[in-house]
């Protein structure tokens, strides 16, 4: 695993949202394809079935400094709270996984963490390296893989082969799930 070295932003949780929701935007972009060794996070926020469900996305950085650097300064922003929501409480949790992962280094306690800290509002699938992505058994990933090899079967979706991984990482760049 990649040594962590966080430097810790000042976050002031009662900021302006409105303020603190469009800068998160500019994080949590869709439209870079990731490099092999690049770090990412699936997520979407609450939506309705009226308007669709949510839309799970992949958001891709160029290292796990810099994806933990997101998650600890946007996450909570990303997508407009419920009514009531704890916004401090919510940053204070954030803040404790990023902290959980950099001395354990465990992508999936991350997501977990992550996950009990935000609530229903922002679902959270996946963290981790596009590597996983191409050779990880998780059910995530297989039905990632099963999705781009176009199989039914996601315990047929094997690792990713070579020479297929610049394909693989282009689809990683447009993929998305509706749920």
């Amino acid at each position: 695993m990649t040594d962590v070295h966080l430097i810790r932003p000042h976050v002031n949780p009662n900021e302006d949202f409105d303020a603190r929701h469009e800068a998160s935007s500019g994080f949590f972009s869709t439209e870079r394809e990731p490099e092999p060794k690049d770090w990412g996070i699936c997520l979407g926020g609450d939506a309705t079935s009226q308007i669709g469900g949510q839309m799970m996305v992949f958001n891709w950085f160029e290292n796990v400094g810099a994806l933990l650097k997101a998650i600890e300064e946007h996450l909570v922003y990303a997508f407009l709270p419920p009514q009531g929501y704890d916004l401090a409480a919510a940053q204070r949790r954030v803040s404790e996984s990023v902290t959980a992962f950099a001395l354990h280094q465990d992508v999936d306690r991350l997501a977990a963490d992550l996950r009990a800290a935000l609530g229903t509002h922002i679902r959270i699938d996946w963290v981790g390296a596009v590597s996983q992505l191409m050779t990880d058994d998780t059910e995530f990933a297989r039905s990632v893989r099963a999705d781009f090899l176009d199989l039914e079967d996601t315990a047929k979706a094997g690792a990713i082969p070579t020479a297929k991984e610049p394909e693989f990482r282009d689809f990683l760049s447009r993929w998305m799930s509706g749920v």
